[in-house]
C-alpha cells in the first residue's frame, strides 16, 4: 500500500483490533460520536497527527460494519465477522450491492476475522452508502446483509468530524 492513505490504513487496522480485544460494548463506552448503533471517533498518530475518522456499527447476525473516512474523502470499509472468505494477508474480489440496484465488484483485503476494502475517494459509493437501506456484500465464501439505518447521519458526522479535525 504504497499510497498517502498508508499510514492511515494502519491505524484504521488498529483501531479494528482494539475494538476487538475491548469488545465492542466498551468500545461504544469509548466513543465520542453516537447516533443510534453507530458509534466512533477520530483517530491520531502517536505524535498526535490526524489520520482518519470512524464509526462502528454491531448487528444481531455478529458482523460488525466499519467506516473509516480520511481528510482527502479516501473511504475505508471494514467488515469484522463477516466469514467472506478472504484468507488473512490475501486480497479478493467481492461485489457490494446497495438496496439490490447499485453493485460494484471491489478488492477487498483479509485479515483475521477483519475483511477491510480500501477505496480512495469514493463520493458515489458514500452517497449510495448514505441513501440506501441495505447493504450486502458477497464474497467467496458466502455473502452478508446489513441494514443502512442512521448511515445518513454517520457519514454527516464523520464529515463534521474530518473537517473539525484535519486543521490540527
Amino acid at each position: 500500500m504504497g499510497s498517502p492513505m498508508g499510514p492511515w490504513v494502519k491505524s484504521f487496522v488498529l483501531s479494528m483490533a482494539a475494538a476487538v480485544s475491548f469488545g465492542v460494548a466498551a468500545a461504544a463506552e469509548a466513543g465520542k460520536m453516537r447516533v443510534g448503533a453507530w458509534y466512533g471517533e477520530p483517530s491520531f498518530s502517536s505524535a498526535g497527527e490526524f489520520r482518519h475518522c470512524s464509526m462502528i456499527a454491531r448487528y444481531a447476525n455478529g458482523v460488525s460494519l466499519y467506516f473509516a473516512l480520511g481528510e482527502d474523502d479516501a473511504l475505508i470499509i471494514g467488515l469484522l465477522e463477516a466469514k467472506l472468505g478472504i484468507p488473512s494477508g490475501q486480497q479478493s474480489l467481492v461485489v457490494l450491492e446497495i438496496d439490490g440496484e447499485w453493485r460494484r465488484s471491489v478488492t477487498a483485503e483479509g485479515s483475521g476475522t477483519l475483511d477491510r476494502i480500501v477505496l480512495g475517494p469514493a463520493t458515489e459509493i458514500v452517497e449510495a452508502l448514505r441513501r440506501g437501506r441495505a447493504l450486502r456484500v458477497v464474497g467467496s465464501a458466502g455473502a452478508v446483509d446489513l441494514t443502512l439505518k442512521d448511515t445518513a447521519d454517520a457519514f454527516a458526522m464523520l464529515r463534521d468530524c474530518v473537517g473539525e479535525n484535519k486543521a490540527r
